[in-house]
């Protein structure tokens, strides 16, 4: 039994072509809604409604309020990336990675998978908390925005956290701001490195 369906509207009653099934996918994912199957809704016939998916901007079939949407190989690489590196930043919808910087957390906007190996071994699991958290999480990933989504490892706490992530072009800005934060860390870019900034990462 599929948790979530997607009707996808195909005009002319045919069976969606595997690109469109694959592309409404990635799109219901970054809207937050994991999905297992997709079926066709032929407007008209009307025999079945297409499903809403909540509290966003649009309709997530209608065009280009989604430029780039995260499917299971994404998945699958963030889940490889952050186990063998420790972490990964990305923004959701260019993909693109920062070279430079030092990046810092942003306080109240972070997901917790624990233990860590549910995040690492079950792809469903990690798939939903990375929708839950983009969907909780979209106003701070406009086009233009320094967000970007931080996943990380928290080797101390068994867990991996996925949070917004701020990048900052000067590394003291940066350690001042994580420290405002109460962050634990912030990280360099560039070396690779976290950078203690004695905080609890608002643990108690």
């Amino acid at each position: 039994m599929a948790d979530q369906v997607i009707f996808i509207d195909t005009v002319d009653g045919k069976p969606p072509s595997a690109k469109a099934i694959e592309l409404a996918k990635k799109r219901a994912l970054l809207a937050g809604v994991p999905v297992d199957v997709v079926n066709a809704f032929n407007p008209s016939v009307a025999a079945v409604q297409p499903l809403e998916f909540g509290d966003y901007d649009g309709h997530p079939f209608r065009g280009n309020q989604y430029q780039k949407g995260m499917g299971e190989k994404e998945v699958a690489d963030i889940q490889k990336t952050v186990k063998e590196s420790g972490g990964v930043t990305f923004h959701p919808k260019t993909g693109k990675q920062p070279t430079t910087g030092t990046m810092v957390s942003v306080q109240g906007r972070t997901t917790f998978v624990r233990p860590a190996e549910k995040f690492f071994e079950d792809r469903r699991a990690a798939a939903t908390a990375i929708a839950s958290f983009l969907k909780a999480n979209r106003d701070q990933f406009t086009a233009d925005s320094p967000m970007m989504v931080g996943g990380w490892h928290d080797k101390k706490h068994d867990e991996v956290a996925i949070d917004v992530s701020e990048r900052f072009a000067d590394v003291d800005e940066a350690i001042q701001a994580g420290r405002d934060r109460n962050q634990q860390y912030v990280h360099n870019i560039e070396t690779g490195k976290d950078i203690p900034t004695e905080g609890t990462g608002d643990r108690e």
